[in-house]
């Protein structure tokens, strides 16, 4: 039997589907749940129980924990049925307007081997409620099938996986891909903004050596340190960020680079090892990359040649070779 109390609220949260049909045409039901005519089975969660009533637009199931005859549940999953000659489009909104609600976000996922949409929601009502509803849809030729689970905000989280093993024993014979629908899932990944070029001269041997520098970021406090045989700088921005340095005129690597006085390998180089790309988080960063060697700096067998040519002039000097060439 169902209270009274149960059969007003199925009332009231259902008559968007179509007319109630009368109580004793309502069907009990819990676990397994088949529906030979529109070709659909799914389980129910362990203990969920409910019932089946057909409304002027097709089948609806609806289930809770401890089902109907407990009072008015937290915690509803529906299962959906509509048949496509009087219902356009699939349930997306289980308010019907009756709520305030945000944006829902769709996106698309694989529903018994198809193509189906996923749509989540939060509504508050006229006294401040907040209920969460994540709604799974798909199609025959015929009809729409749609599952939809809503529970109190604090609630839905820790319940929402019960819904989501149910979605995944849904079983719906000749299903069909749903038409292109758009994916409105916001976007929070930070796309860093486009790269601005720029030369940064540093002093190398006493000569000032231009460093090509591209970033999408503000670069400040650019510098080279030729004993440590590091270049050092800060960058600051509002976005996620790159900075790109070529170092083949001044530093020669392999390089070690640091990102808040802490080793990060957020980087890559190009074929030649010298151009360094660094990626890196919204906000302000200090930034050092330190090399094997200073560019130019002589190698040892250049130095030897240098030190023989001084040594030859220096004792040119002393035999006053120079005194006796004539011009």
């Amino acid at each position: 039997m169902f209270s009274l109390t149960s059969v007003t609220m199925l009332s009231f949260a259902h008559a968007q589907y179509g007319q109630m049909p009368d109580i004793p045409q309502m069907k009990e039901i819990s676990g397994n749940y088949v529906n030979d005519d529109a070709g659909v089975r799914i389980t129910f969660p362990p203990n969920w129980s409910g019932i089946e009533m057909e409304t002027t637009q097709g089948t609806l199931v609806t289930v809770s924990p401890g089902g109907m005859s407990s009072g008015e549940p937290s915690q509803v999953m529906n299962l959906m049925i509509s048949d496509k000659a009087k219902v356009k489009e699939p349930p997306t909104d289980p308010t019907q307007g009756k709520s305030q609600c945000d944006t829902p976000t769709v996106k698309s996922i694989t529903v018994s081997g198809a193509d189906g949409t996923e749509t989540v929601m939060t509504c508050t009502d006229d006294s401040g409620k907040k209920t969460k509803a994540k709604i799974v849809s798909a199609q025959t030729e015929e009809r729409w099938i749609s599952v939809m689970f809503m529970a109190p905000i604090s609630e839905f989280d820790s319940s929402v996986g019960k819904f989501d093993d149910s979605v995944k024993s849904l079983s719906i014979l000749n299903v069909m891909a749903l038409d292109n629908q758009p994916d409105t899932t916001p976007d929070t990944t930070e796309k860093p903004a486009k790269l601005e070029a720029r030369d940064v001269p540093v002093s190398v041997g006493g000569e000032t050596v231009d460093v090509q520098l591209q970033s999408s970021s503000s670069i400040t406090k650019f510098g080279l340190d030729e004993d440590n045989k590091k270049i050092s700088f800060t960058a600051n921005g509002d976005k996620a960020g790159t900075t790109r340095v070529a170092l083949g005129n001044v530093l020669k690597g392999p390089f070690v680079v640091m990102m808040d006085d802490q080793v990060t390998q957020d980087f890559t180089t190009d074929d030649q090892g010298q151009t360094l790309e660094l990626t890196y988080s919204s906000g302000n960063h200090d930034f050092s990359i330190t090399g094997t060697q200073v560019i130019p700096e002589f190698p040892v067998a250049i130095a030897g040649l240098i030190a023989a040519v001084v040594g030859m002039v220096a004792i040119i000097g002393r035999t006053k070779l120079f005194g006796n060439l004539k011009y």
